[in-house]
């Protein structure tokens, strides 16, 4: 299958997060949003090496985010609200280098925010917020030049 793009959006689809679409290993695009999955995200997720976009949000997922997800490197674009994962927000974020919007809001992570997100010099579009827990202090933005969304 040579599918590159899929979305699944606001489809009420319920059950855990489907491993059958880890398996098309020529997705770019993937959005599961707005539907009703659940438990954690699976590590097989990395097998999606060539994802450039990924929204996950809006569902009940749980759990820690899967060191896995390190290994998409090629995203641009991730979108992780509305879900019920536990746990901070993981450093390994700071891998994904060429990532240009992060979108977790109302994730129920636990603060601070990791400062090794404001070393994605390519960020355009930075959205976090109802941490919970320990606070953030203000990071330094200097190095974020294409930054026009905090």
């Amino acid at each position: 299958m040579r599918l590159s793009n899929l979305s699944l959006m606001g489809n009420r689809l319920s059950g855990r997060f489907p491993t059958a679409l880890t398996k098309i290993a020529t997705l770019l695009y993937l959005s599961i949003e707005g539907n009703r999955f659940s438990g954690p995200i699976p590590k097989e997720i990395a097998n999606l090496k060539n994802l450039d976009k990924l929204d996950l949000s809006s569902n009940d997922f749980t759990g820690h985010l899967p060191a896995a997800l390190a290994k998409l490197t090629n995203l641009t674009y991730l979108r992780i609200c509305d879900n019920n994962f536990t746990g901070k927000i993981p450093n390994f974020i700071s891998q994904w280098t060429q990532i240009e919007r992060l979108d977790i809001q109302g994730s129920s992570f636990e603060g601070p925010i990791p400062s090794s997100i404001f070393a994605l010099t390519q960020l355009r579009d930075l959205r976090i917020s109802d941490l919970k827990g320990g606070g953030s202090t203000f990071p330094s933005l200097e190095n974020m030049l294409k930054l026009s969304i905090l």
